[in-house]
């Protein structure tokens, strides 16, 4: 069953709603305790298909098949992995609708980031293709950053990576 997301549907959370500027639709925004929005981990996908827009969709790095969550038409999209039983395991968003509740969200460079989450942790690694990362683990979660560009040295030790990697935008939030 597909249905976009109307004022229905929204939380009663009102600071944390968005609404797109030409349409009526809102939903629910915040970005922590392993959700992404009214999206939480351990969800049913079956039960999600119910209320919002939901297509499958190939998930980042991996050929596995997943699930597309679509807010507002397509203002803001969720990606969800489910296990066998449909409870969701993983969820991420290149969207910049969602946001913590301090306002740390997809587009920000990890020196923002790090303002308004000085408790979160930068980290690099070659595992997996490499990845550059800035995980609040009080928000259950993690911004990712592209690699393009990147020296390799930067992927072995975060120590060794310039300044222009702190300038760069996050590409994806990560609840897992």
């Amino acid at each position: 069953i597909f249905a976009i997301v109307s004022c229905s549907c929204a939380s009663a959370l009102g600071s944390n709603m968005k609404g797109a500027p030409d349409e009526s639709c809102r939903f629910e925004s915040r970005i922590g305790d392993g959700k992404i929005g009214s999206i939480q981990l351990g969800d049913n996908i079956g039960q999600i298909g119910e209320k919002y827009q939901l297509k499958d969709s190939p998930l980042p790095y991996s050929d596995i098949t997943g699930y597309a969550i679509s807010f507002c038409g397509e203002k803001a999209v969720i990606l969800a992995e489910a296990d066998e039983s449909g409870k969701i395991k993983s969820l991420s968003t290149t969207s910049t609708s969602f946001e913590t509740d301090r306002g740390g969200a997809v587009g920000m460079s990890l020196r923002q980031l790090q303002m308004v989450h000085p408790e979160g942790v930068f980290s690099t690694g070659v595992e997996e293709g490499g990845w550059i990362a800035f995980r609040v683990d009080e928000i259950g979660g993690f911004f990712e950053f592209s690699l393009e560009g990147v020296e390799l040295s930067c992927l072995r030790d975060e120590a060794t990576c310039s300044l222009d990697e702190l300038e760069r935008p996050a590409i994806r939030y990560w609840a897992r």
